[in-house]
């Protein structure tokens, strides 16, 4: 098989048969899934907190990692699910890392500012209400963040969230659950 032949009628084809042509080495296959799911991996790492210097290297490096992982793939999961898991693994993983050097060189503790990067051509009032909406995400415990973040902002299913995450469906409900409660509360409180 060609290595960077692209499936035909590239819409119609399911994305457990893409993933298997992917770990059959067909490189077509990557780039139909990297144009599916480009948008929403960049999503997830960019509210998994990586600054937005970072997050299309970080795109790359899952795209590159899901080739080297496909024939783990057994088809009974999301292949969607799947992909944002490992967008989700590798952008903490970023995170922590660009902590860890800052703290070796010498920088002290890492600023949100770095992290979640503003962009300054916004309105002024908008750019406000989104800085304090993920300021708000930003502060829920790591596993409430992804769950909230899987389900609520990249609008994976209970049971997708659940894949993406390896863990029971009914944790995610419950961190869910959890995160809402805390957000509702961060919000009736007035912090931003």
């Amino acid at each position: 098989m060609n290595g960077d032949r692209r499936p035909e009628h590239r819409a119609a084809v399911p994305d457990r048969e893409l993933m298997g042509q992917l770990a059959a080495g067909n490189l077509g296959a990557l780039g139909v899934l990297h144009d599916r799911y480009y948008g929403a991996v960049i999503g997830v790492i960019m509210h998994a907190g990586v600054g937005a210097s970072d997050a299309q290297d970080v795109a790359q490096e899952v795209f590159l990692k899901l080739l080297a992982l496909a024939v783990r793939f057994d088809g009974r999961e999301s292949a969607r699910a799947w992909i944002l898991g490992i967008a989700w693994k590798m952008a903490l993983h970023r995170r922590r890392s660009v902590a860890r050097w800052l703290r070796m060189l010498g920088e002290g503790v890492v600023e949100a500012a770095h992290l979640s990067p503003i962009d300054p051509e916004r309105i002024a009032l908008a750019a406000e209400q989104r800085r304090s909406f993920e300021r708000r995400v930003e502060r829920l415990p790591t596993r409430m963040q992804a769950a909230f973040i899987l389900v609520e902002i990249e609008g994976l299913s209970g049971e997708e969230a659940a894949q993406a995450l390896g863990i029971p469906v009914a944790t995610v409900w419950t961190r869910l659950h959890h995160a809402r409660r805390k957000m509702m509360s961060n919000l009736a409180g007035g912090e931003r």
